[in-house]
């Protein structure tokens, strides 16, 4: 019984991992498109696009590289977790011997 508990409590931890994940795409996703519009005015509109687009590509970079590696955690993580699951051969799995 313990063990199908800890079961349930991997997966949802689990799920919550990739929901986290999916929202910070999310979140840098709306960065992007925030900060490229900014440079998109600031052309139609004449209002120094020079600097938008230095402002832009520096945040694009900056964002890329914070994605990258948000990307090569989540998916270590995701990765271990997967292991602990039952149908995986995981730890929840062992019997422990008191």
């Amino acid at each position: 019984m313990e063990g199908n508990r800890h079961s349930r409590e991997d997966k949802v931890i689990l799920g919550v991992q990739v929901a986290l994940v999916v929202l910070f795409y999310l979140f840098a996703v709306g960065v992007f498109v925030f900060v490229w519009y900014a440079f998109y005015r600031s052309v139609t509109e004449g209002d120094h696009p020079t600097h938008a687009l230095i402002l832009a590509t520096i945040v694009s970079f900056a964002f890329t590289i914070l994605t990258t590696v948000m990307t090569m955690i989540f998916s270590v993580i995701i990765k271990e977790g997967r292991k602990k699951l039952p149908e995986n051969g995981g730890s929840a799995n062992e019997i422990k011997i008191t």
